[in-house]
């Protein structure tokens, strides 16, 4: 009885598993270089890291669209920095200040990282900067107000920084 049940667990739970396997991102994320010195000064303590990974699009067993992870050299290129890392990786970029003194409140410009595998194929994806995240509360209470406040403060003044993926799809 046991090993019927454990028989057909297994093909529940397997039915319901990725079609494609991941692959396996080393710990240690890569470094990218500033191509422009001025910008440093924008730029505080720490880093965003960010997983690059590329896809292909293909068929599962049962014939259904899908994308499979394969391995691939990626590009990534802003006005200020640049860097060449192998997919599937963490990358780590810079946190840029996030204040009035700039323009813009000191958003720092998308990054596009362009990854091309071994078979030649090839693709794009544009990551943009976005603030840290703040809590919020809901309600009217004096310490909601509180918060509220303290928050509209912070997030005047969080830093920017980038998405903790980026995806791109190559053909």
């Amino acid at each position: 009885m046991k090993k019927t049940l454990s028989v057909a667990a297994a093909a529940v739970l397997g039915g319901c598993a990725a079609p494609f396997p991941t692959l396996e991102v080393p710990d240690a994320p890569v470094g990218v270089s500033f191509v422009t010195q001025p910008t440093q000064h924008r730029v505080v303590q720490g880093t965003t890291e960010t997983t690059v990974r590329a896809f292909v699009k293909a068929r599962t067993q049962d014939g259904k669209d899908a994308s499979r992870e394969v391995p691939a050299t990626c590009t990534l290129a802003s006005d200020h920095i640049r860097g060449t890392v192998p997919a599937p990786r963490k990358v780590a970029l810079p946190k840029y200040d996030q204040t009035s003194e700039f323009e813009g409140r000191g958003v720092p410009p998308s990054i596009l990282f362009t990854c091309k595998d071994a078979e030649g194929r090839s693709g794009t994806a544009l990551l943009t900067a976005n603030p840290r995240q703040v809590s919020t509360v809901t309600g009217n209470t004096v310490v909601g107000l509180i918060v509220l406040a303290g928050t509209a403060a912070a997030a005047a003044t969080a830093n920017w920084r980038y998405d903790p993926a980026v995806r791109v799809v190559m053909e």
